[in-house]
């Protein structure tokens, strides 16, 4: 976090938090870093969506964000999530596997 550009903590009822955009999108003159976006890749039921990525070469950590659309929930609903989706990253050099948040599973 940078100290002159405070986030907000984690919206439980929005369930999303304030994104900084210093730190999530390449500025020029800004910051210097790449970026890959993959925008309305439609999956349905148990399916899976996967990209190789070669990172041999770069020299700083690797960060990676999944959001998704959902209709709105019904007034008054306690849990209204229709899609549920989840984030995994394996390194196929080594067959680690990382979870969001710190989590050791998904």
């Amino acid at each position: 976090v940078i100290s002159d550009q405070p986030v907000r903590p984690y919206d439980n009822t929005q369930n999303m938090g304030e994104t900084n955009l210093l730190t999530s999108l390449p500025l020029q003159i800004e910051n210097d870093f790449n970026i890959f976006i993959q925008n309305d890749t439609p999956l349905s039921g148990e399916k899976s969506w996967y990209l190789d990525l070669d990172l041999n070469e770069c020299a700083s950590d690797l960060s990676a964000t999944l959001t998704w659309y959902d209709p709105p929930g019904a007034n008054g609903c306690m849990k209204c999530l229709t899609n549920d989706l989840d984030l995994q990253i394996e390194n196929l050099s080594s067959s680690k596997r990382y979870y969001p948040n710190g989590k050791s599973k998904p």
